[in-house]
């Protein structure tokens, strides 16, 4: 926890320094988010699902919107904090018959974590002449909430029920954040990244090695 605090204390440093360099610019960001779990433990539980055919672990899509703001340090390079709302969490699939030769009588039921965060991220950015950019820094994530939702279906008949699932999951979740970016001299610029979370998911138990890992692309406007 104590080098959590220096890293922060040490960006907001740069960025209240940086004012010296240049003029601070806003911007808006939006896009698209694959998301899914890592770590050991979901791995394990991949890995049992596809020895015994009866159920899978997939990704599922989201959103993500936000703000930011870009301080120049130095020439081609600039610290840039931000806010943005953040859809992430995973699917698992199961056929209660596997891949049986009755797959239209199977039973089938897919469980989708949504999951409601509040992102933070640190970013040092470099941008080139010619508007290319690498971006990395630290990301601080708020849960704001979580459900799953599931879809089962058999015979042409399907139901679909929501759960409130806040109960259990860590609040607060500490990662990395890299990505790839360009800046177009009309103000419009894309990105695609990766957030790579560091904090298990599991809030009572250490041993469950379950961590948030995100792709994104985005589209933004600097003013």
């Amino acid at each position: 926890m104590n080098k959590l605090t220096l890293l922060i204390l040490a960006f907001m440093g740069m960025s209240l320094g940086a004012y010296a360099q240049g003029t601070p610019s806003f911007g808006l960001r939006a896009g698209y988010s694959l998301s899914t779990w890592g770590g050991q433990s979901v791995e394990d539980f991949a890995n049992l699902g596809e020895e015994f055919g009866a159920f899978s672990t997939e990704p599922t899509s989201g959103f993500h919107a936000g703000a930011y703001v870009t301080i120049p340090v130095a020439p081609n390079f600039a610290i840039e904090p931000g806010v943005q709302y953040s859809q992430k969490g995973m699917r698992v699939s199961q056929s209660f018959l596997g891949d049986s030769n009755f797959g239209f009588l199977s039973p089938r039921i897919d469980v989708t974590s949504n999951m409601h965060y509040v992102d933070v991220p640190i970013l040092a950015k470099y941008q080139s002449d010619g508007g290319f950019q690498l971006y990395a820094g630290p990301q601080f994530s708020y849960l704001i909430d979580q459900s799953a939702v599931a879809e089962g279906g058999i015979l042409g008949f399907s139901y679909e029920q929501d759960f409130d699932m806040n109960r259990g999951f860590r609040k607060v979740d500490v990662g990395i954040t890299a990505g790839i970016g360009y800046q177009m001299p009309n103000g419009l610029n894309l990105s695609a990244g990766y957030d790579y979370g560091l904090s298990s998911l599991d809030e009572g138990n250490s041993n469950v090695e379950a961590y948030n890992r995100v792709a994104k692309v985005s589209v933004g406007y600097q003013f």
